[in-house]
């Protein structure tokens, strides 16, 4: 889902991958998926996607467990703090967009009643104006969030590989793998 070229010229290298994409084609919403891709994967790489996907972020972990097959893996990094509780930049999101006033972004949000709310001070990735953070996870809700979906044998890619380039010298917002069951 959205994954760098960094990755995704490498996976498609080795494996038959397609990248997806949001707002492009191959588009996918993994908020809200047909039926007809499910169990199709054996594998579905998320690289900084879920912590984008507004509320409730649940339908996309459940979502991603169904386009796997049983047996398959789900490989997931997003940013997460090791304790405490996931924080929602905007829990009480319902209609909202983001504009541009005076060269500063907002976000305006429009509540069931028709209460009106804006937001500053926004965070993005990729550049002011382009992805909006939603959330910062929790390790312990993430995994929550993991085993709630379905997921099995959720695992923290947290060893050192140095013949790969690999030293992790941070502990928090590592690669997590999980199964699908078969």
């Amino acid at each position: 889902m959205s994954d760098s070229s960094v990755y995704s010229s490498g996976l498609s290298d080795a494996f038959d991958y397609t990248n997806s994409f949001y707002h492009q084609e191959p588009f996918l919403d993994i908020t809200d998926l047909s039926t007809s891709r499910y169990s199709q994967l054996q594998f579905v790489v998320s690289s900084d996607v879920f912590e984008h996907i507004s509320r409730p972020v649940s339908a996309a972990f459940d979502n991603a467990r169904r386009l796997l097959a049983p047996g398959g893996v789900f490989i997931v990094s997003v940013p997460y703090r090791l304790d405490g509780a996931t924080v929602e930049h905007f829990p009480l999101l319902q209609e909202a967009e983001v504009l541009k006033r005076n060269d500063q972004f907002f976000l305006r949000n429009v509540d069931s009643d028709g209460k009106v709310t804006e937001f500053d001070k926004l965070e993005f990735h990729g550049g002011p104006g382009t992805t909006l953070v939603m959330r910062v996870f929790s390790l312990p809700d993430l995994m929550s969030s993991m085993q709630s979906a379905g997921f099995s044998d959720i695992r923290i890619h947290d060893e050192d590989e140095p013949h790969f380039g690999i030293i992790n010298k941070r502990k928090d917002s590592l690669v997590l793998s999980a199964v699908n069951p078969a």
